[in-house]
């Protein structure tokens, strides 16, 4: 395993535990996350770290069951690292929500810089947005 891969998947051990804190210390200041949905869906994105930082404490209040993420594959070394994966979690009202995604890891220094996401968008839009959970 690389180290970016191991950064990748700390990543996403820490988003589980539910340490915000501690995943916002593996973004570089200067951190951007691209939601790489297409315009159509309303899905696409850029969010920097404050604003991923409070859109993820927002959001852990909006499931009765916390969004869980499992990594499947991981590939790639040095600067650049693609995890595909897949969630689960279930809205205050009992709707499950699960989608698949591709997330794209790019980093400096031991710190990821940028992680591009592609998902399922019609998810998001049909079960979150329709169930009042904001995308920002």
């Amino acid at each position: 395993m690389t180290d970016g891969q191991a950064i990748a998947r700390r990543y996403f051990e820490l988003w589980n535990a539910g340490d915000l804190d501690g995943l916002m210390d593996l973004l570089s200041d200067d951190f951007t996350l691209h939601g790489m949905g297409m315009p159509i869906s309303g899905v696409t994105h850029v969010v920097d770290k404050p604003s991923l930082n409070a859109t993820a404490r927002k959001r852990a209040n909006q499931f009765a069951v916390p969004l869980k993420i499992t990594v499947d594959d991981i590939a790639g070394d040095g600067d650049h690292v693609a995890v595909q994966c897949r969630s689960r979690a279930e809205l205050v009202d009992g709707t499950p929500y699960n989608n698949r995604y591709s997330f794209h890891f790019h980093f400096r220094n031991g710190e990821i810089v940028r992680i591009e996401e592609y998902c399922c968008t019609y998810s998001v839009v049909k079960i979150l947005r329709e169930n009042g959970i904001s995308m920002k």
